[in-house]
């Protein structure tokens, strides 16, 4: 069985060494197509073109396409045109048996309408609560008329949460849930190691809420994973200065995939600040450690609550949330309910187990 994931921004999990930032829903496609590998499925991934070979075979079973640059310049018609010929010669070339794509932009079109001329399977996994509760397609009016042109062709739509399936049937779709997922570890958080934000440095991230609390607590360490964006290029700029005169913050612009556990392992807690989410990988990151997750807001399906969490909205209830985990009784409750429920819903060889009961069914 052939099974191509449309990634397209991701070549730098590949490559380390090369600048390109990439999110969560990145990571999910790269971990679950490498355990699919494992498994001995024929696995590729669609990257952009960043001037390298057309076709790089990683191992006997995953190979690397290269699709079309990254959006430049002209209307949202003139990148959809321009990455239309490229992007669908990409598709026949690999000639998959099932396609996949997670996150909502106008490549899903294109993919649902090449698998639906060529009768070939397409799973679409919902990245983000906006793309099911209607945000994105209200806030994009083009690029969400051709995303839900592409939803409507998709063969199987994927979720994380609850959340999103309720969305979207109320929309008139049917979901199935399969959550995020992420290897199992042994190892434990630092209950006196500082406090880890990890995110892309863009506005719906809030990282400012960060710098915020790290001034008023001066006597913990905190600790900023974010690569700067072109997105929100001033506003990270500004962050970055603004990181660069509060002490007890170690900003660390990029880490590659493969030494981000390193952090997770240090660090104490976890706080997100994103204005919205779907199920974040930083989540299933800090939970296989046994991290406590503080959050401004984000509590998909109520997670906060199974794993002794902290979902507050202000400023001050987050300064109040790390001074409970400072006690070893409250952190040590929170980190073992953390991992058990980590294991027991998100570990890697779980999900990818539900991926193949639903390949068997599809095919």
């Amino acid at each position: 069985m052939k099974i191509a994931f449309v990634m397209n921004r991701g070549y730098s999990l590949f490559h380390p060494e090369h600048p390109e930032a990439f999110g969560g829903a990145q990571i999910d496609q790269y971990l679950l197509g490498q355990a699919l590998c494992k498994k001995g499925y024929q696995v590729s991934f669609i990257v952009h073109d960043y001037g390298q070979i057309e076709k790089e075979n990683i191992n006997d079973y995953l190979t690397l396409y290269k699709s079309y640059p990254p959006k430049g310049s002209g209307s949202l018609l003139v990148q959809f045109f321009r990455a239309l010929k490229r992007l669908y010669r990409t598709l026949r070339q690999i000639n998959a048996d099932v396609y996949f794509m997670e996150g909502a932009n106008f490549e899903l079109c294109i993919v649902a309408i090449f698998c639906w001329l060529n009768r070939k399977i397409l799973y679409y996994r919902i990245a983000s609560d906006i793309e099911a509760d209607g945000r994105y397609v209200k806030n994009n009016v083009l690029q969400g008329f051709l995303f839900k042109l592409g939803l409507r062709l998709t063969t199987k739509i994927i979720v994380q949460t609850e959340y999103q399936q309720l969305w979207l049937k109320k929309q008139g779709y049917q979901a199935t849930i399969i959550p995020n997922a992420y290897p199992v570890h042994s190892d434990q958080g630092n209950m006196h190691g500082p406090i880890l934000w990890v995110g892309r440095l863009i506005r719906i991230k809030r990282p400012e809420i960060l710098l915020e609390i790290a001034k008023l607590l001066p006597d913990r360490q905190f600790t900023l994973i974010g690569q700067a964006e072109t997105i929100d290029g001033s506003y990270a700029i500004d962050i970055i200065e603004k990181m660069g005169k509060i002490k007890n913050i170690t900003y660390v612009p990029r880490v590659a995939f493969s030494k981000v556990d390193t952090y997770y392992q240090k660090s104490s807690m976890l706080i997100n600040t994103s204005t919205y989410e779907g199920l974040p990988m930083t989540f299933l990151q800090a939970m296989s450690f046994g991290l406590p997750i503080i959050t401004f807001g984000v509590n998909p399906d109520n997670l906060l609550e199974k794993i002794h969490g902290s979902c507050v909205t202000t400023v001050a209830e987050g300064i109040l949330a790390i001074r409970k985990y400072t006690s070893p009784k409250n952190w040590e409750h929170a980190s073992t309910l953390s991992k058990i429920y980590f294991s027991d819903n998100f570990s890697l060889d779980t999900v990818v187990a539900k991926y193949e009961q639903l390949f068997k069914k599809q095919l």
